[in-house]
């Protein structure tokens, strides 16, 4: 099954979905869909698989923007990162300063998005992200550091992480990726 085009002018309703038969197709369905728009697609796995039909689906995400908490034991980190979420549109739900007050302000807020520290005064923020990726609904976990991690694909797919970044580069990623289409844990953004 061949995917659809998109126009440039063609701007599809929130319910669309359109059909991918290899990931390849799908990613880049999703590409141009997010071009279009203007907003994140989301890509899933069809049900219809099984029955020979489409393998993927993609459409567009939730119009509801992110919630975020901010996990890190420097106050003026979590200021610029909160200043940096909202200008992009995320409503930051919370931040906390070590493991133990992350566990607990994940359990208060519930929200659909963690940025997290690897390195916290009172435990590993690894240990963090496995806790958080143990609950349902699991927030998508993104792993942030001063310094680069050796091998961090290893240890964001060991704690369930969804990706790693440096500090020094959130100015600039595109966390909208990241956190809206679901990406495979094990991914550096």
């Amino acid at each position: 099954m061949s995917s659809p085009t998109l126009a440039q002018d063609h701007r599809p309703a929130d319910g669309r979905t359109y059909f991918a038969d290899s990931v390849g197709e799908a990613v880049d369905l999703a590409t141009r869909l997010r071009l279009v728009t203007g907003r994140p697609a989301k890509i899933r796995r069809s049900a219809l698989a099984r029955l020979g039909v489409a393998r993927w689906t993609v459409g567009l995400a939730s119009a509801r923007p992110a919630r975020v908490l901010i996990v890190d034991d420097a106050a003026p980190f979590r200021q610029a990162v909160r200043d940096l979420l909202e200008r992009r549109g995320y409503v930051v739900v919370g931040e906390a300063a070590s493991a133990a007050s992350a566990l607990a302000e994940a359990a208060r807020v519930k929200p659909d998005a963690v940025l997290l520290d690897v390195h916290l005064p009172d435990g590993s923020g690894l240990d963090v992200c496995t806790a958080l990726c143990s609950t349902r609904p699991a927030p998508a976990v993104l792993l942030v550091s001063m310094y680069d991690l050796p091998g961090p694909g290893r240890h964001v797919e060991a704690c369930g992480a969804r990706g790693f970044a440096l500090k020094s580069e959130l100015a600039w990623k595109d966390l909208s990726a990241f956190w809206a289409t679901g990406m495979h844990p094990g991914g550096s953004i």
